[in-house]
């Protein structure tokens, strides 16, 4: 007896989970997965199978000759083919998305609409409030790319860590969103990232900048935290390969320039 057929809806918001979970933990037992089914309606197997569905179209799995499952509808294809690489498109359709589902646990954070929390503060705009939503949904799929590890240090927990843009949010809103345009670091190498303390070689290994070298030669902490990783490349992202171009914009117009 097959299952019940997943809409456009259904879909959009399952491939938008699909990009902030790594592709190991979509088990049924991912408690974001969890959250997700108790949000769709649906058992936590039937949500895993959807998220592996998906995992059939990723060009990252394909060239690792990852498979994923084979069987799911054609609609899989056409969502995928709508909204794959367009970030922006993505994010706005699943937010709306999210209020079409009833809320059955008002305790589990995923069921509550993201948006509602924000219009708390009540003096932010709409605008303020799409690009806090964008923010969220950018940190969720560059957390993702480096498996929620600190690509620097392999710090492990979440609250430490941030998405910070190689790009700066400022400079470039077509790359706002890319997850390619990110990089998962703790919050200290995130702050001396965007602050242009340290960038990243062409190899994409660290380069920490002379303010910091030279206060580390006084202070063993900074030694700790930047220096012993000089010259150590990055942990390889997961799904989306760094944008080499934006790396080099780091280096050139961020890097010890502010």
């Amino acid at each position: 007896m097959k299952g019940k057929i997943w809409n456009r809806e259904e879909l959009i918001f399952a491939l938008s989970l699909y990009f902030q979970i790594p592709f190991g933990r979509l088990s049924a037992l991912n408690k974001d997965v969890i959250r997700a089914a108790k949000l769709l309606n649906r058992t936590p197997a039937s949500v895993s199978m959807k998220l592996c569905n998906f995992a059939r179209f990723d060009p990252a799995h394909k060239a690792r000759q990852i498979k994923g499952l084979q069987h799911g509808s054609k609609m899989d294809g056409v969502i995928w083919n709508e909204f794959y690489n367009n970030w922006e498109s993505l994010a706005d359709a699943s937010l709306n998305v999210m209020h079409q589902f009833p809320i059955v646990d008002k305790q589990t954070d995923l069921l509550k609409s993201k948006e509602d929390a924000v219009k708390e503060r009540k003096t932010e705009t709409k605008a303020e409030i799409k690009t806090r939503l964008g923010q969220d949904f950018f940190r969720g799929l560059v957390l993702s790319n480096f498996d929620y590890k600190c690509a620097i240090t392999g710090i492990a927990v979440p609250g430490l860590l941030n998405a910070s843009h190689i790009i700066p949010w400022s400079q470039d809103e077509t790359k706002r969103l890319n997850p390619s345009n990110g990089l998962c670091l703790n919050a200290i190498h995130d702050r001396a990232f965007d602050k242009g303390y340290i960038t990243l070689d062409e190899d994409l290994r660290l380069i920490v900048g002379e303010d910091i070298r030279k206060e580390a030669n006084r202070n063993p902490v900074l030694k700790r935290c930047f220096t012993i990783y000089e010259g150590k490349r990055i942990a390889t992202p997961e799904r989306f390969e760094l944008n080499l171009q934006a790396v080099e914009y780091h280096r050139t117009e961020v890097f010890e320039c502010l």
